[in-house]
């Protein structure tokens, strides 16, 4: 089948650039249509054969894309995949809204149904990076931007959740049945060290108000313990600011400087309400408990007491409490790794295949109620 990849937009490397990766391994024929593409943020992908829409050639918009926010589904709809069977949408926000063809399959692999206009909508209204402007005119489209969220999801065979938490989202929001495949981390990359860990604890975001950073911060301004914190993003001077001398800003870093991080750390500390929390199986891979707020994708990844511990308030004083927990407790680094290894790439690609081997030779008009798919 000649088949389409949608993505929202590439201008940065996180954890939904690492699952497009795998997609365009088994679909390596597959165009991906983006809303834009910054070449110089992901020089890796110069090669691919990607097609930004038009949002693409206006200068500055790169840097400023949050202004043409409520120009995103009107946009999304404009490419053209007249001639493609399946169309496959890899998905935080705007891919699923893509036109498509008459009689050709849509899938959905949904990282979340857009978290600041549903779950997030509040704390993202009030946000320090969004101007004065744009925090006034966002509840004008947060209305029909909901609504046209809801009605593309009408126009999706199938949808596949990263995690049990996002398809409840998908459940309560489009009322949708979805199929879970966990993300995959690459553990013949991320391996434990042969020598000590060091003496730090270390996170790793992007520098925005969601991933809850000034949580950690806080934390260990009153702890003092060495923190590192790897990321990059507009909240950066801000933490800076309010950073004691134990708190080090490494910004953004190669995967083999991020591997070393890793391996190095006494634990990995985790603030955010997430999706499902990539980065903390990576360490987990890496042989290193994680200590994270208890809700979210990370009840389906980490395993306490075995590969790490939750706390259960979302504020510094919880957090404070569970880091002086960690201090009296023993974990196994081989342990840890073992159950980073159920969510290897080679299990996700697997997971992949099997799922699209069905639905696509299942009939058009069987929805995702009818398919039945084991997690590996």
């Amino acid at each position: 089948m000649k088949t389409a990849i949608v993505h929202d937009y590439l201008n940065q490397f996180g954890g939904a650039e690492r699952v497009l990766e795998v997609f365009h391994k088994i679909f390596p024929q597959a165009p991906i249509f983006t809303l834009f593409y910054d070449p110089n943020a992901l020089p890796q992908y110069r090669y691919w054969d990607i097609r930004p829409s038009f949002l693409n050639k206006i200068p500055f918009t790169r840097q400023k894309y949050r202004s043409f926010m409520p120009l995103f589904p009107f946009l999304i709809s404009t490419f053209d995949l007249r001639g493609f069977d399946c169309v496959i949408t890899l998905t935080h926000a705007w891919g699923k809204g893509i036109r498509v063809p008459k009689g050709a399959r849509h899938i959905c692999f949904c990282h979340t149904p857009i978290r600041y206009f549903w779950d997030l909508y509040d704390e993202y209204r009030h946000s320090r990076h969004l101007s004065p402007v744009m925090q006034a005119a966002l509840p004008l489209f947060a209305g029909p931007i909901r609504r046209w969220d809801v009605n593309t999801s009408k126009s999706v065979e199938g949808f596949i959740a990263v995690s049990h938490t996002v398809a409840d989202r998908i459940k309560r929001i489009y009322n949708r049945e979805a199929v879970i495949i966990n993300p995959p981390v690459d553990t013949s990359f991320f391996v434990p060290a042969e020598s000590d860990h060091g003496d730090y604890f270390l996170t790793v975001a992007r520098l925005k108000e969601y991933k809850k950073v000034d949580i950690i911060t806080e934390a260990f301004n009153h702890l003092g313990l060495p923190l590192k914190i790897i990321g990059s993003g507009e909240l950066l001077e801000s933490f800076r600011k309010s950073a004691r001398s134990n708190i080090e800003f490494v910004g953004a870093v190669s995967d083999e400087e991020l591997r070393v991080y890793y391996q190095r750390c006494r634990a990995f500390v985790f603030a955010a309400n997430e999706d499902f929390g990539l980065v903390a199986l990576e360490a987990q891979a890496c042989g290193r408990p994680v200590i994270a707020y208890g809700k979210g994708g990370l009840l389906e990844t980490v395993v306490e007491p075995d590969t790490g511990l939750f706390y259960k308030e979302q504020s510094a004083p919880s957090l404070i409490d569970a880091i002086k927990k960690f201090e009296k407790m023993d974990f196994s680094p081989d342990k840890i790794r073992q159950n980073a290894l159920r969510f290897d790439t080679a299990v996700f690609e697997k997971n992949i295949r099997g799922y699209f081997n069905g639905a696509l030779s299942a009939s058009k008009s069987k929805s995702n109620e009818g398919l039945s798919f084991a997690e590996k």
